[in-house]
């Protein structure tokens, strides 16, 4: 198993979300990562993601979120 403790897993997403969720558990399979975040506005429950509920985003809210705000994560 890969250690990455000093890398965050990010996946910001307002769309397909059990596609996000299966991305994320996809690249978990041989990576120990520091930590995992997932953005979103819907109310996703896993045990080994955190879930940060944001606002909706359209494709350019997205961009903003990406450039802007993502850093605050």
């Amino acid at each position: 198993m890969l250690e990455l403790k000093n890398v965050t897993l990010v996946l910001v997403t307002s769309v397909r979300i059990q596609e996000a969720l299966n991305a994320i558990l996809y690249s978990k399979r041989k990576i120990n990562f520091g930590a995992v975040k997932l953005i979103t506005n819907y109310d996703v429950f896993h045990p080994e993601i955190e879930t940060i509920k944001i606002e909706a985003l359209d494709w350019i809210g997205y961009s903003h979120f990406i450039v802007y705000r993502l850093h605050e994560y």
